[in-house]
């Protein structure tokens, strides 16, 4: 049977035919991918009868399938469900039924695929899933089982009804998680004066030991790159002549009033302080931060990172090497490897019984003018495990989980773990926070991971 094959993308969908198609910042390629990080001509998929292989174009800052960078000029044979980056923008190929077809078959899955919930029995040492999912705070047992009784899987305890002064919002309905709508006078208007926000990292090139260090990140408008960079240089006894310099844009246009948290993640490296945040008025914002590194790291180039938040949603990272060492250490500028990441699309998984959180992101979502949050507590509602909602968590560029005592015993948030550990696309996809102190201990399949404190107001 004839299938069509596509990819899906922040862009659109683009239907892929015989033939060549190019991509890249140019206007001359079919797809065409405005960011600066793309190259003029970057990459081609190509079609030869039997299927499509995708090939970088000797771009600069590379093309990656499933998180692996490919060689230039090399093709690469995808499969359906293969997900590939270019830039900041995130690609899904897949195989699929034409649209006549598609209500003879399962509309969610690719030709071919099946998708079925994650088994538990597959993470999970026999006689129940593993330890550290639920239970009282750092006692462990199988997770989804709350202290008192055992819970169906795909089922929580039921929210407690929300009624505002106005309607009666009670859920006669027989859905699991349908979160309640805030008040009408809080909700917020969308896309009103929406604005591009950019962030710049400033540090020393090479960083002394046992002495505090001076880092800037700004928050800001493209209009007012002059006046930070103007800024930036009133610090130049304290960055040296030549600071090093990392950039970012928030993955999506954000109103002005939203929080804005800026965190810097070193191990081994003290900040103080910890995080900052403030609310994104004026045309630019900087913040400063010192930093201290024992002499343990003499010598020694380190990475770390700089999260940024919009309300409790990552929206940007920028990533930063350290040379550890006295002013006169001697480096080599082509060894210089900082990414900067925008997350297009992001995935949030959590427990609806966490209702100040809830409410955050939901308010970060409307900020940020995106109506997933919708998409996944509608999908998240239904009684059966649903496809679509994996399908959600294969074409997120992140997965951000919200950690608590409340996560650790939903089912949702079990499943939704297990998939993406599963379908683990690269170093950071998977990203928990948490903000109640002190944080439950994580289950072992998630030990691994770095979580990211997040101080909710």
């Amino acid at each position: 049977m004839e299938v069509e094959a596509v990819l899906t993308s922040s862009l659109g969908r683009t239907v892929l035919g015989n033939g060549i198609l190019t991509i890249g910042r140019a206007a001359d390629n079919e797809l065409v991918v405005r960011d600066p990080a793309v190259s003029s001509h970057h990459a081609e998929i190509r079609s030869d009868g039997q299927g499509y292989t995708i090939v970088d174009l000797g771009s600069t800052n590379g093309t990656y399938v499933n998180g692996q960078r490919l060689a230039k000029n090399t093709p690469r044979l995808l499969h359906s469900g293969d997900t590939f980056r270019i830039g900041d923008f995130t690609f899904t190929f897949e195989e699929e039924y034409p649209t006549s077809l598609r209500d003879k078959t399962n509309a969610t899955s690719a030709v071919g695929e099946t998708i079925e919930p994650p088994n538990p029995a597959h993470f999970s040492p026999p006689g129940g899933p593993a330890q550290g999912w639920t239970g009282a705070a750092g006692q462990g047992g199988a997770f989804g089982r709350g202290a008192d009784a055992p819970v169906p899987v795909g089922k929580e305890p039921p929210p407690v009804p929300y009624k505002d002064p106005i309607v009666d919002n009670t859920d006669s309905a027989p859905h699991r998680n349908v979160s309640p709508s805030l008040p009408p006078q809080q909700v917020q208007p969308m896309n009103l004066a929406q604005e591009h926000l950019q962030f710049t990292a400033f540090h020393p090139r090479a960083v002394p030991v046992e002495t505090w260090n001076t880092l800037l990140v700004y928050a800001y408008i493209e209009s007012a790159l002059q006046a930070i960079r103007a800024d930036a240089y009133k610090f130049k006894d304290q960055l040296g002549p030549d600071p090093f310099k990392a950039d970012a844009w928030a993955s999506h246009p954000l109103t002005r009033g939203t929080q804005i948290t800026i965190v810097p993640i070193f191990q081994g490296v003290t900040f103080n302080p910890e995080r900052i945040a403030f609310a994104w008025v004026k045309d630019w914002h900087r913040a400063i931060f010192s930093f201290n590194a024992d002499k343990r790291w003499a010598g020694v180039v380190g990475s770390g990172e700089i999260i940024v938040f919009a309300g409790p949603l990552i929206i940007a990272s920028l990533k930063i090497s350290l040379r550890f060492g006295e002013l006169s250490f001697q480096y080599n500028h082509n060894q210089e490897e900082v990414s900067a990441f925008r997350y297009r699309k992001i995935f949030t998984s959590y427990s609806h019984i966490d209702m100040p959180i809830v409410f955050a992101i939901r308010k970060a979502y409307e900020a940020i003018g995106d109506d997933s949050f919708l998409d996944i507590e509608n999908l998240r509602s239904g009684q059966n495990w649903n496809a679509a909602l994996l399908r959600m968590i294969d074409n997120s560029d992140i997965f951000q989980l919200f950690w608590s005592d409340n996560s650790a015993q939903s089912q949702y948030v079990y499943q939704e773990c297990q998939y993406a550990l599963q379908h683990y696309k690269y170093d950071g996809f998977i990203r928990p926070v948490y903000w109640k102190r002190p944080m439950r201990p994580p289950p072992v399949e998630l030990s691994h991971l770095h979580f990211a404190y997040y101080e909710l107001s």
